[in-house]
């Protein structure tokens, strides 16, 4: 799969920007354990760009592309695993948010991240439910209703874990929420 995805992209010109952190580190760090490597997957790797560190650098150059903030809501920050760990992504989504107008806050005694990524939360379901939990505990003490990410896999497992507690918390990815205040 990861050599058609890389011969689909090749044939394009200009930066290649992903949706996610794991999509980026398919491509450029995990392909040639997958035996998926050679020319075309470093020419194509090497114009791949995270969506995260894309978009900061878009707003920082131009900065006009927001709109000015009156009052900056509350969002509660959480790291992905192959963000932080695998991409090094740290102050990046925060600096993003801040950029487009939010209060960044970090989520208490979150320092170790699920593992939810893909199968994880099928092969080992109670794990993960706990593991939301925890995260769900953590996000209670920011006094935050809104929480962003930058992957899906989290997004998708935060928000069914406070589905489930019939909690009134918007789950949203980071470019989701900085597009609410594009000018």
């Amino acid at each position: 799969m990861n050599h058609q995805l890389v011969s689909a992209l090749a044939g394009s010109e200009g930066p290649i920007v992903t949706p996610s952190a794991s999509c980026f580190g398919a491509v450029t760090i995990d392909a040639p354990e997958w035996g998926a490597d050679g020319e075309e997957r470093s020419a194509t790797a090497g114009r791949l760009r995270d969506s995260v560190r894309f978009t900061l650098e878009l707003l920082e150059a131009q900065p006009q592309l927001v709109k000015s903030p009156g009052e900056r809501p509350r969002v509660a920050y959480h790291d992905s695993c192959q963000s932080l760990r695998q991409l090094g992504l740290r102050a990046e989504p925060r600096r993003l948010l801040e950029l487009a107008g939010y209060e960044v806050v970090d989520l208490p005694d979150i320092a170790l991240c699920c593992g939810f990524g893909g199968t994880f939360s099928f092969d080992w379901p109670q794990v993960a439910q706990r593991l939301a939990s925890w995260k769900l505990d953590a996000l209670s003490k920011t006094g935050c209703s809104v929480l962003a990410s930058d992957n899906p896999g989290c997004l998708m497992h935060i928000a069914g874990a406070a589905g489930r507690r019939g909690l009134d918390l918007r789950v949203a990815h980071v470019l989701e929420l900085v597009a609410e205040h594009l000018a």
